[in-house]
């Protein structure tokens, strides 16, 4: 087992799909590594 953690930033973009304009790449940025993750079976 392997343990993941986050910066509450990254919860923010990916699950709340909210940012600051100059972060607005960030949220499929986040998008794409939360399903990088579902593929490993890490979330």
């Amino acid at each position: 087992m392997e343990l993941v953690g986050f910066d509450t930033h990254i919860l923010i973009w990916g699950v709340q799909k909210t940012a600051r304009q100059e972060q607005q790449d960030m949220i499929s940025k986040t998008e794409r590594f939360f399903k990088r993750l579902s593929f490993h079976q890490l979330s």
